[in-house]
């Protein structure tokens, strides 16, 4: 898999691939670091087909980091709009990951649909997607279980969606 990107100094006319990561197997999703400054800035985040999210730097062009803790693939990715050195991941495995880059063992918690600790799923089946709130408080998920939930960033507990199927009155 390649994670490309233009890179300070490049010539945005030509729309090249100026750099190039190697990664293993494929890459579902990327999501880069949302700070213009300090530690986390050229970070890229990198959902991977082989159970791994990669942590990419831009810099030096290379993997700095790979969190483990999913049983399947990783679908999506996304960084905190709240934290700088926070990352979430859904995958294939119907888990969603918080994780903090800064620990060794990274997985900070496993958000879970019916709030109870030990299998923790978030959706039964694959995550297919993964978004915030722009304030960063909320996180959005949908999965293969038709199903698509809100989730407290800062705690893994889910908020009820009302969703109706029936037509729009006339």
């Amino acid at each position: 898999a390649v994670v490309s990107t233009q890179s300070t100094g490049c010539d945005t006319n030509e729309m090249a691939v100026v750099d190039r990561i190697r990664l293993q197997g494929h890459v579902y999703d990327t999501s880069m670091s949302h700070r213009t400054s300090g530690k986390t800035t050229n970070l890229v985040a990198a959902a991977c087909s082989d159970n791994r999210v990669a942590i990419c730097d831009l810099r030096t062009g290379a993997a700095t980091q790979v969190l483990r803790g999913h049983e399947a693939a990783v679908n999506c990715v996304a960084w905190s709009h709240r934290n700088s050195y926070a990352v979430m991941s859904g995958g294939r495995d119907g888990r969603l990951v918080a994780w903090d880059i800064r620990r060794a063992r990274s997985a900070v918690c496993y958000f879970d649909q019916e709030n109870r600790e030990g299998e923790e799923k978030a959706h039964n089946g694959a995550i297919t997607s993964l978004s915030q709130t722009q304030d960063g408080l909320f996180v959005l998920t949908t999965g293969q279980d038709k199903q698509l939930r809100c989730w407290d960033e800062i705690s893994p507990f889910q908020f009820s969606l009302q969703l109706s199927r029936s037509a729009p009155a006339a």
